[in-house]
């Protein structure tokens, strides 16, 4: 029982852990969301949006 006890916890910390990341995540996509409505769509901001996320930044633009 006591192992079981210290896993549970462990979980836990991993579940929260992953909690953070997530949301961490979640309000960096929303805040580029944001910036992307607000700047004026065009060839200009979708050049300046490289890297692993531009496939999704050029997919919420259009």
């Amino acid at each position: 029982m006591r192992p079981r006890l210290r896993a549970n916890r462990r979980q836990n910390v991993f579940t929260e852990t992953l909690e953070e990341i997530t949301a961490s995540l979640s309000s960096v996509c929303i805040g580029r969301l944001l910036s992307d409505i607000r700047t004026p769509r065009g060839p200009q901001s979708r050049g300046s949006d490289s890297g692993p996320g531009s496939s999704s930044v050029s997919w919420t633009t259009g």
